[in-house]
């Protein structure tokens, strides 16, 4: 039976399209001048809206106005807008106060659009609500020169009731601290368009930065996806990728992001992923198969690769993390868990000779629960854990791995009902002062094994192996007695013997810090 669910598995394809990025059919109107609706905003004029929706410049003045136009900077203040905006690009929008475009029984066409090259920039720190049959807000034209067609959102909070926010052609960035609610967010519109030109290469990344804080249904774009900073993003969307970056995905410094998709919640089918962050990844359902975190597709062989450098967690309906080509899985001092998912870390060979490595090290940490198989690759690849921990209950295999494994200085506890781990190799076992191996049915009942019969053990249900520890037997300061004067500083220096302590730690701490402090380096 197991051979069979083998086979099956190094046949599967990755056949998730990509996202069509853009769902508006766009129109480019005539205008000129800035416009709400059939209203033409002149410069340096204060209009307010009636009660009819009608635009008056009467009775409206500095202190009591709806809309302001100046220096290329549409003021909203309080406006209520039965008509999109068409605005020329380089257009600032200033938020005051509370604005919406249309309401839910009457849609506008459009909430913002340009009708020129140029970006759209969003400030203030008032709320903007649109409800429209199309795009919430869109840029539709190329760059013209040093004009660069981007969208730009830097404060306010903005509510697009499941409008979407996209630039045909450039770039999206949302920063400061605002606060966007869209269906779809995107950059690039169709990879091949009929005029020939690239859009592909024209659009640019979407960035996610600064304190903002993102709600979607989906993030795609045709470039890069980068989220980063203090930044918070939830996606979820059960019937489509929800976070998909066509030449990749970077999450970075102390940003959040809470991905749920169908089929895989972050995916690129041309780039590499890099996490940091915090990072919770989940798929819903599986339309052939998926990963939460997959990097290409099994139609095309890429060499993006998975890294992992903060915190991941994963819930997914086959595979947690899944490359392609000579993609790798790297893990640099993060930590990972799944749990409930049928196959852990998973790298396919696709096009490529040989399937991707998998790298765990630097103090990295790695939990699998309720798994069929920790591990599964395609092809002679390599799994190296080094000075981290590993721990896997599965069904099935813990580790299998047929290509060369190498365990340095590292812990692995595989918890199985078949076999804990399963190689065609002998393992390099690289630990200086030595290792114990545990293994047995369970935990409970497993022995410590010598190193002759170790091979033999692999396959037994359950198998622990960890360093040796080896205990501090003191430490010695560069000084045994020291005057200073009053604010006066020097530096104190802790050595831990012996030199292959286990935890060389040291924690300073002061007796009397009325006369002295110290802090964490001994100063």
């Amino acid at each position: 039976m197991r051979k069979r669910i083998f086979s099956v598995l190094l046949v599967m394809c990755l056949c998730l399209s990509s996202i069509g990025a853009l769902a508006y059919d766009y129109h480019y109107p005539d205008w000129t001048a800035l416009t709400i609706g059939q209203t033409e905003i002149e410069e340096n004029k204060h209009y307010l809206i009636n009660e009819s929706g009608n635009i008056t410049t009467d009775g409206a003045s500095v202190e009591n106005y709806n809309i302001f136009y100046e220096n290329n900077t549409l003021t909203l203040n309080n406006a209520v807008l039965t008509s999109g905006i068409y605005a020329p690009g380089g257009t600032t929008i200033n938020l005051l106060g509370t604005n919406v475009s249309g309401s839910e029984d009457n849609k506008v066409s459009i909430g913002i659009q340009t009708f020129s090259s140029g970006s759209i920039t969003i400030t203030g720190t008032g709320y903007y609500d649109v409800y429209t049959k199309n795009e919430g807000i869109a840029t539709v034209y190329a760059d013209n020169g040093n004009s660069r067609s981007d969208i730009i959102i830097e404060g306010g909070t903005l509510d697009m009731h499941g409008a979407s926010i996209s630039t045909r052609y450039g770039g999206l960035t949302i920063t400061g601290s605002a606060k966007v609610t869209a269906g779809a967010i995107s950059t690039g519109g169709n990879p091949n368009p009929d005029n020939g030109g690239d859009e592909a290469q024209i659009a640019r990344d979407i960035v996610i930065a600064g304190n903002a804080t993102v709600t979607a249904t989906s993030i795609s774009n045709l470039q890069k996806i980068i989220i980063k900073e203090n930044s918070q993003v939830t996606v979820v969307n059960p019937s489509r990728i929800a976070i998909s970056g066509e030449r990749g995905i970077e999450i970075s410094d102390n940003a959040t992001v809470n991905a749920t998709g169908y089929g895989s919640a972050l995916n690129s089918f041309n780039g590499s992923i890099s996490i940091g962050g915090t990072v919770t990844a989940t798929n819903t359902e599986v339309p052939t198969t998926s990963a939460a975190g997959t990097t290409g597709s099994a139609a095309v062989s890429t060499v993006g690769s998975i890294t992992v450098t903060g915190q991941l967690t994963i819930s997914s309906k086959f595979a947690g993390m899944w490359t392609t080509g000579t993609g790798n899985i790297i893990i640099d001092g993060g930590t990972v868990e799944m749990e409930n998912i049928p196959y852990g870390l998973l790298t396919r060979m696709g096009g490529a000779s040989s399937g991707g490595d998998i790298s765990i090290t630097n103090e990295a940490s790695v939990t699998i629960t309720g798994a069929a198989m920790g591990t599964f690759p395609q092809g002679a690849s390599t799994l190296t854990v080094d000075s981290s921990t590993v721990e896997i209950e599965a069904t099935d295999w813990g580790l299998y791995w047929p290509g060369p494994m190498t365990l340095k200085n590292s812990t692995v506890i595989c918890t199985t009902n078949y076999k804990a781990i399963g190689t065609n190799n002998a393992i390099s076992y690289q630990y200086p002062d030595g290792y114990i191996f545990l293994a047995g049915d369970t935990a409970d009942a497993a022995q410590e094994i010598g190193q002759s019969e170790q091979t033999a053990h692999l396959n037994d249900k359950y198998v622990k192996i960890t360093p040796v520890t080896v205990p501090v037997t003191g430490i010695t300061l560069n000084q045994t007695a020291l005057s200073l004067t009053v604010g006066g500083t020097a530096q104190l220096t802790a050595t831990v013997s012996p030199e292959n302590a286990s935890n060389k730690a040291v924690t300073w701490a002061s007796s009397a810090e009325s006369v002295a402090t110290v802090d964490a380096s001994g100063n």
